[in-house]
């Protein structure tokens, strides 16, 4: 579960670092008195590693850093071991150029 606060202008950033995140907002409320807005989302563990310095790099220091708590496990609908293949996907989902497993974030080779 990831809680953080955000201004207006950082909204736009935030919703695009958590969605190339495979992150679900599940709740967005302003705050009395502020031009806060205070975001819930859930995240997969794997994809928060780094997010810290992308969500304030991206959002300019409009969003505040995110406490994450861990909330369930879930299956992911997606297969780890997919990789795009036609012209079409590659433009969609870019160059897979990694040797590490996504659904852990390891690395392969290193564990040989």
């Amino acid at each position: 579960r990831l809680t953080l606060h955000s201004s207006l202008t950082g909204l736009g950033p935030l919703y695009a670092v958590l969605s190339k995140r495979r992150g679900k907002v599940l709740n967005d409320t302003m705050v009395d008195g502020t031009d806060l807005i205070l975001i819930e989302a859930i995240l997969p563990q794997a994809e928060s590693f780094g997010l810290t310095s992308e969500l304030l790099t991206k959002s300019k220091g409009h969003v505040t850093a995110p406490e994450l708590v861990f909330s369930h496990w879930e299956m992911l609908d997606e297969d780890p071991f997919w990789i795009p293949t036609s012209l079409e996907e590659r433009e969609d989902y870019g160059e897979i150029s990694s040797s590490g497993d996504a659904s852990t974030g390891l690395d392969n080779n290193a564990l040989r």
